[in-house]
């Protein structure tokens, strides 16, 4: 758009407004500029008109700067599905995938009762494969019991926005089990599988679209005791 200046990016974790006064944060200076506030400015993304929000869910204006429009780069990044957050150790701002990999074991489980963290690698040896079975040891994994046709639910609230999970499934009982991976805060399916009876599924890369709470739901047939296995998940 002819009429639309250069636009930048800029954090709204360092953005602090008063009036028309901007002080941004950076390396522990402060500097005091002139910015000005406009609300007329419209956002448009792929066509359609965009209302940044805050985490609270409050309008957000674009801000004028010597001449160049600055957005909120949380909103607009989130909006394109592109994971942002914050690292306050070093004052950066981190656009797209994390590099570093995590345990999901790390973060704290909530949600069944009927479900364990298991750090005992001795506990966690099965016999893995399609048609060559061998037996694995894996290093850590999570364990949900008692699965029947009422489901079984367990969250993980992460630390920052994260793109993939990676990990291995199984299920060693005998009966089928309908696995889920979900995005507990917007009420989306990222992953779903029906385990057939002793099989374990190698996942990879399962996309996360920057999800903040991941859920994983079990659910399987009437009168069944089963077990599910979620084997070194890990989260990048």
């Amino acid at each position: 758009m002819k009429s639309m200046k250069k636009i930048g990016v800029l954090s709204t974790i360092t953005i602090i407004f008063f009036a028309f006064t901007l002080f941004v944060n950076a390396s522990n200076v402060f500097e005091t500029i002139n910015a000005t506030l406009r609300k007329d400015i419209k956002i448009l993304i792929n066509g359609h008109v965009f209302q940044p929000r805050d985490q609270s869910g409050k309008d957000i204006a674009p801000v004028i700067i010597n001449g160049s429009t600055y957005l909120p780069v949380r909103a607009v990044a989130e909006a394109i599905n592109l994971p942002v957050d914050w690292d306050g150790e070093t004052n950066s701002v981190i656009l797209g995938a994390r590099v570093k990999s995590k345990n999901l074991i790390d973060f704290q489980m909530r949600g069944s009762s009927s479900a364990n963290k298991i750090v005992d690698q001795y506990s966690l040896r099965f016999q893995v494969g399609d048609i060559i079975k061998e037996e694995k040891q894996f290093e850590y994994g999570i364990e949900i019991r008692g699965i029947n046709s009422a489901s079984r639910d367990i969250r993980f609230t992460l630390d920052g926005g994260y793109t993939y999970f990676s990990g291995v499934i199984g299920n060693p009982d005998p009966h089928r089990t309908s696995f889920r991976i979900r995005d507990y805060d917007k009420d989306t399916v990222l992953y779903q599988k029906v385990l057939e009876p002793g099989e374990f599924l190698v996942l990879e890369d399962i996309e996360l679209y920057n999800v903040r709470t991941i859920e994983f739901t079990v659910v399987s047939s009437v009168g069944a005791n089963n077990h599910i296995y979620i084997l070194e998940p890990t989260i990048r």
